[in-house]
Protein backbone atom coordinates (compact mmCIF):
# COMPACT_ATOMS: atom_id res chain seq x y z
CA UNK A 1 0.00 0.00 0.00
CA UNK A 2 2.90 2.37 0.75
CA UNK A 3 4.33 1.79 -2.74
CA UNK A 4 0.88 2.23 -4.29
CA UNK A 5 0.39 5.59 -2.56
CA UNK A 6 3.94 6.78 -3.15
CA UNK A 7 4.56 5.73 -6.75
CA UNK A 8 0.98 5.32 -7.95
CA UNK A 9 -0.69 8.36 -6.38
CA UNK A 10 2.39 10.58 -5.94
CA UNK A 11 2.11 10.95 -2.14
CA UNK A 12 5.54 11.62 -0.59
CA UNK A 13 6.76 9.54 2.35
CA UNK A 14 6.58 12.49 4.75
CA UNK A 15 2.90 13.05 3.95
CA UNK A 16 2.23 9.34 4.38
CA UNK A 17 3.96 9.54 7.75
CA UNK A 18 1.52 12.26 8.83
CA UNK A 19 -1.48 10.30 7.54
CA UNK A 20 -0.39 7.11 9.29
CA UNK A 21 0.16 8.96 12.56
CA UNK A 22 -3.40 10.31 12.38
CA UNK A 23 -4.63 6.74 11.87
CA UNK A 24 -2.70 5.49 14.90
CA UNK A 25 -0.01 3.68 12.90
CA UNK A 26 3.08 5.93 13.16
CA UNK A 27 5.60 4.84 10.55
CA UNK A 28 8.66 7.03 9.96
CA UNK A 29 9.50 7.95 6.38
CA UNK A 30 12.84 6.11 6.67
CA UNK A 31 11.02 2.91 7.67
CA UNK A 32 8.62 3.27 4.76
CA UNK A 33 11.58 3.49 2.39
CA UNK A 34 13.11 0.31 3.85
CA UNK A 35 9.80 -1.49 3.33
CA UNK A 36 9.40 -0.52 -0.33
CA UNK A 37 13.09 -1.15 -1.09
CA UNK A 38 12.81 -4.67 0.31
CA UNK A 39 9.59 -5.29 -1.64
CA UNK A 40 11.24 -4.02 -4.83
CA UNK A 41 13.91 -6.72 -4.61
CA UNK A 42 11.21 -9.37 -4.27
CA UNK A 43 9.17 -8.27 -7.30
CA UNK A 44 12.09 -7.19 -9.50
CA UNK A 45 11.79 -10.32 -11.73
CA UNK A 46 8.36 -9.05 -12.87
CA UNK A 47 9.83 -5.71 -13.98
CA UNK A 48 12.74 -7.46 -15.74
CA UNK A 49 10.27 -9.64 -17.62
CA UNK A 50 8.24 -6.55 -18.57
CA UNK A 51 11.39 -5.10 -20.15
CA UNK A 52 12.04 -8.31 -22.09
CA UNK A 53 8.48 -8.47 -23.38
CA UNK A 54 8.39 -4.73 -24.13
CA UNK A 55 11.34 -5.27 -26.48
CA UNK A 56 9.14 -7.56 -28.58
CA UNK A 57 6.41 -4.95 -29.17
CA UNK A 58 5.21 -3.97 -32.63
CA UNK A 59 5.08 -0.25 -31.70
CA UNK A 60 7.23 1.49 -29.10
CA UNK A 61 6.61 5.04 -27.87
CA UNK A 62 9.27 7.00 -25.98
CA UNK A 63 9.87 10.43 -24.49
CA UNK A 64 11.44 11.87 -21.34
CA UNK A 65 11.02 14.58 -18.72
CA UNK A 66 13.49 16.23 -16.38
CA UNK A 67 13.97 14.78 -12.90
CA UNK A 68 15.94 15.71 -9.78
CA UNK A 69 18.16 13.29 -7.85
CA UNK A 70 20.10 14.75 -4.94
CA UNK A 71 23.00 12.25 -4.83
CA UNK A 72 23.15 11.48 -8.51
CA UNK A 73 26.70 12.05 -9.63
CA UNK A 74 28.92 9.31 -10.95
CA UNK A 75 32.45 10.78 -11.33
CA UNK A 76 32.74 9.15 -14.75
CA UNK A 77 29.45 10.64 -15.99
CA UNK A 78 30.03 13.88 -17.90
CA UNK A 79 26.32 14.78 -18.06
CA UNK A 80 24.81 17.01 -15.43
CA UNK A 81 21.13 16.54 -16.32
CA UNK A 82 18.86 13.80 -14.99
CA UNK A 83 15.79 12.55 -16.81
CA UNK A 84 12.97 10.07 -16.39
CA UNK A 85 12.34 8.30 -19.69
CA UNK A 86 8.96 6.78 -20.41
CA UNK A 87 8.56 3.90 -22.84
CA UNK A 88 5.22 2.36 -23.79
CA UNK A 89 5.35 -0.82 -25.86
CA UNK A 90 2.25 -2.00 -27.70
CA UNK A 91 2.26 -5.71 -28.43
CA UNK A 92 -0.21 -8.52 -28.95
CA UNK A 93 -3.23 -7.60 -26.88
CA UNK A 94 -1.47 -5.60 -24.16
CA UNK A 95 0.54 -2.46 -23.44
CA UNK A 96 3.63 -2.20 -21.26
CA UNK A 97 4.88 0.97 -19.54
CA UNK A 98 8.51 1.34 -18.45
CA UNK A 99 10.30 4.12 -16.56
CA UNK A 100 14.04 4.75 -16.41
CA UNK A 101 15.63 7.54 -14.34
CA UNK A 102 19.24 8.64 -14.80
CA UNK A 103 21.48 10.60 -17.12
CA UNK A 104 20.46 8.66 -20.24
CA UNK A 105 18.01 10.18 -22.70
CA UNK A 106 14.89 8.41 -23.94
CA UNK A 107 16.55 7.17 -27.11
CA UNK A 108 19.43 5.61 -25.18
CA UNK A 109 17.07 3.84 -22.80
CA UNK A 110 15.01 2.56 -25.72
CA UNK A 111 18.18 1.21 -27.34
CA UNK A 112 18.96 -0.74 -24.14
CA UNK A 113 15.46 -2.23 -24.14
CA UNK A 114 15.64 -3.21 -27.82
CA UNK A 115 18.83 -5.17 -27.19
CA UNK A 116 16.51 -7.92 -25.91
CA UNK A 117 14.39 -7.95 -29.07
CA UNK A 118 14.18 -11.29 -30.88
CA UNK A 119 16.07 -11.26 -34.18
CA UNK A 120 13.21 -13.10 -35.91
CA UNK A 121 10.73 -10.27 -35.37
CA UNK A 122 10.07 -7.59 -38.02
CA UNK A 123 11.29 -4.03 -37.50
CA UNK A 124 9.32 -2.21 -34.79
CA UNK A 125 7.69 1.17 -35.28
CA UNK A 126 9.07 3.86 -32.98
CA UNK A 127 6.80 6.82 -32.24
CA UNK A 128 8.32 9.94 -30.69
CA UNK A 129 8.57 13.67 -31.23
CA UNK A 130 11.32 15.01 -33.45
CA UNK A 131 13.94 15.65 -30.74
CA UNK A 132 17.23 13.97 -31.65
CA UNK A 133 17.67 12.58 -28.13
CA UNK A 134 14.59 10.39 -28.60
CA UNK A 135 16.21 8.48 -31.48
CA UNK A 136 17.97 5.26 -30.38
CA UNK A 137 21.47 4.51 -31.61
CA UNK A 138 21.17 0.94 -32.81
CA UNK A 139 23.58 -1.45 -34.52
CA UNK A 140 23.49 -1.38 -38.32
CA UNK A 141 21.80 -4.78 -38.40
CA UNK A 142 18.84 -3.47 -36.36
CA UNK A 143 16.29 -1.48 -38.34
CA UNK A 144 13.55 0.66 -36.85
CA UNK A 145 10.67 2.46 -38.58
CA UNK A 146 10.58 6.02 -37.24
CA UNK A 147 7.24 7.81 -36.86
CA UNK A 148 6.96 11.37 -35.53
CA UNK A 149 4.10 12.75 -33.49
CA UNK A 150 1.53 14.67 -35.54
CA UNK A 151 0.22 16.30 -32.37
CA UNK A 152 3.56 18.10 -32.04
CA UNK A 153 3.38 19.21 -35.66
CA UNK A 154 -0.20 20.44 -35.25
CA UNK A 155 0.78 22.29 -32.07
CA UNK A 156 3.11 24.49 -34.11
CA UNK A 157 0.06 25.87 -35.96
CA UNK A 158 -2.45 25.89 -33.09
CA UNK A 159 -0.23 27.95 -30.79
CA UNK A 160 0.14 30.58 -33.50
CA UNK A 161 -3.60 30.77 -34.13
CA UNK A 162 -4.40 31.15 -30.42
CA UNK A 163 -1.70 33.64 -29.53
CA UNK A 164 -1.64 35.91 -32.58
CA UNK A 165 -5.11 36.06 -34.19
CA UNK A 166 -4.78 39.62 -35.52
CA UNK A 167 -1.13 40.13 -36.36
CA UNK A 168 -1.33 38.63 -39.83
CA UNK A 169 2.22 39.30 -40.91
CA UNK A 170 3.68 37.82 -37.72
CA UNK A 171 1.33 34.86 -38.00
CA UNK A 172 2.54 34.15 -41.52
CA UNK A 173 6.15 34.25 -40.35
CA UNK A 174 5.38 31.87 -37.49
CA UNK A 175 3.47 29.58 -39.85
CA UNK A 176 6.60 29.47 -41.91
CA UNK A 177 8.40 27.98 -38.90
CA UNK A 178 5.62 25.44 -38.44
CA UNK A 179 5.70 24.49 -42.12
CA UNK A 180 9.49 24.12 -41.99
CA UNK A 181 9.06 21.77 -39.04
CA UNK A 182 6.65 19.61 -41.03
CA UNK A 183 8.84 19.58 -44.12
CA UNK A 184 11.97 18.78 -42.13
CA UNK A 185 10.33 15.73 -40.52
CA UNK A 186 7.94 14.82 -43.32
CA UNK A 187 8.97 11.17 -43.69
CA UNK A 188 8.47 10.13 -40.05
CA UNK A 189 5.41 12.37 -39.69
CA UNK A 190 3.69 10.54 -42.55
CA UNK A 191 4.78 6.98 -41.78
CA UNK A 192 1.13 6.13 -41.01
CA UNK A 193 0.38 6.61 -44.72
CA UNK A 194 2.87 3.89 -45.69
CA UNK A 195 2.96 1.47 -42.77
CA UNK A 196 -0.10 -0.23 -41.30
CA UNK A 197 -0.29 0.10 -37.54
CA UNK A 198 1.86 3.24 -37.30
CA UNK A 199 0.34 5.56 -34.66
CA UNK A 200 -0.52 9.18 -35.31
CA UNK A 201 0.81 10.68 -32.09
CA UNK A 202 2.90 10.05 -28.99
CA UNK A 203 0.21 10.94 -26.48
CA UNK A 204 0.21 7.55 -24.76
CA UNK A 205 3.76 7.93 -23.47
CA UNK A 206 3.27 11.61 -22.61
CA UNK A 207 0.33 10.57 -20.42
CA UNK A 208 2.50 7.91 -18.78
CA UNK A 209 5.16 10.51 -17.96
CA UNK A 210 2.58 12.45 -15.93
CA UNK A 211 3.11 9.84 -13.21
CA UNK A 212 6.79 10.83 -12.98
CA UNK A 213 5.89 14.52 -13.20
CA UNK A 214 3.43 14.07 -10.31
CA UNK A 215 6.19 12.53 -8.22
CA UNK A 216 8.53 15.42 -9.09
CA UNK A 217 5.84 17.96 -8.19
CA UNK A 218 4.97 16.44 -4.82
CA UNK A 219 8.24 14.92 -3.63
CA UNK A 220 10.53 17.36 -5.51
CA UNK A 221 13.38 14.86 -5.93
CA UNK A 222 14.76 11.38 -5.38
CA UNK A 223 17.46 11.22 -2.74
CA UNK A 224 19.65 8.71 -4.64
CA UNK A 225 19.72 6.93 -7.98
CA UNK A 226 18.92 3.70 -6.14
CA UNK A 227 15.77 5.36 -4.84
CA UNK A 228 14.93 6.50 -8.37
CA UNK A 229 15.33 2.95 -9.67
CA UNK A 230 12.98 1.62 -7.00
CA UNK A 231 10.49 4.28 -8.06
CA UNK A 232 10.93 3.32 -11.71
CA UNK A 233 10.23 -0.32 -10.86
CA UNK A 234 6.98 0.38 -9.02
CA UNK A 235 5.80 2.99 -11.55
CA UNK A 236 6.45 0.52 -14.39
CA UNK A 237 4.37 -2.19 -12.73
CA UNK A 238 1.60 0.14 -11.54
CA UNK A 239 1.16 1.99 -14.83
CA UNK A 240 1.28 -1.23 -16.85
CA UNK A 241 -1.55 -2.50 -14.66
CA UNK A 242 -3.49 0.67 -15.46
CA UNK A 243 -2.93 0.20 -19.19
CA UNK A 244 -4.17 -3.40 -18.86
CA UNK A 245 -7.20 -2.49 -16.66
CA UNK A 246 -5.76 -4.55 -13.79
CA UNK A 247 -5.99 -3.82 -10.05
CA UNK A 248 -2.39 -2.78 -9.33
CA UNK A 249 -2.69 -3.17 -5.54
CA UNK A 250 -3.93 -6.75 -5.90
CA UNK A 251 -1.17 -7.46 -8.41
CA UNK A 252 1.62 -6.17 -6.16
CA UNK A 253 0.25 -8.18 -3.23
CA UNK A 254 0.16 -11.41 -5.24
CA UNK A 255 3.71 -10.88 -6.51
CA UNK A 256 4.93 -10.74 -2.92
CA UNK A 257 2.84 -13.72 -1.86
CA UNK A 258 4.26 -15.81 -4.71
CA UNK A 259 7.81 -14.50 -4.78
CA UNK A 260 9.33 -17.97 -5.29
CA UNK A 261 7.09 -18.79 -8.24
CA UNK A 262 7.69 -15.30 -9.68
CA UNK A 263 11.46 -15.77 -9.57
CA UNK A 264 11.17 -19.16 -11.28
CA UNK A 265 8.64 -18.24 -14.01
CA UNK A 266 8.29 -14.44 -14.34
CA UNK A 267 6.52 -14.64 -17.71
CA UNK A 268 3.55 -16.30 -15.97
CA UNK A 269 3.19 -13.40 -13.52
CA UNK A 270 2.53 -10.48 -15.82
CA UNK A 271 -0.40 -8.10 -15.12
CA UNK A 272 -2.45 -9.60 -17.96
CA UNK A 273 -2.01 -13.28 -17.01
CA UNK A 274 -1.25 -13.55 -13.28
CA UNK A 275 -4.88 -14.32 -12.40
CA UNK A 276 -4.86 -17.29 -14.76
CA UNK A 277 -1.62 -18.45 -13.16
CA UNK A 278 -3.18 -18.20 -9.70
CA UNK A 279 -6.15 -20.30 -10.78
CA UNK A 280 -3.86 -22.96 -12.19
CA UNK A 281 -1.40 -23.12 -9.28
CA UNK A 282 -3.71 -22.69 -6.30
CA UNK A 283 -6.53 -25.18 -5.89
CA UNK A 284 -8.46 -22.95 -3.50
CA UNK A 285 -7.37 -19.38 -4.32
CA UNK A 286 -9.52 -17.84 -1.57
CA UNK A 287 -8.30 -20.13 1.22
CA UNK A 288 -5.44 -17.75 2.12
CA UNK A 289 -7.98 -15.05 2.92
CA UNK A 290 -10.07 -17.23 5.25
Amino acid sequence: MIAQLKYGAGTPFYRLEQLESQMGIPLPAATQWEIVEEAAQVIKPARDELIRQAAQGAVVHNDDTSMCVMLKRDPSDERTGVFTSGIVSVGEGHKIALYFTGSRHAGENLAEVLKQRSAELPSPIQMCDALSRNAPRLPARVEILLANCLAHGRRQFVEVAENFPNECRFVLEMLGQAIRYLLRHWEPLTLFLRKAGAPLDNNIVERSLKRAVLHRKNALFYRTLNGAQVGDLFMSLIHTCQLCDVNSFDYLVELQRHARELAARPAEWMPWNYRETLEQTVQFPDSAEL
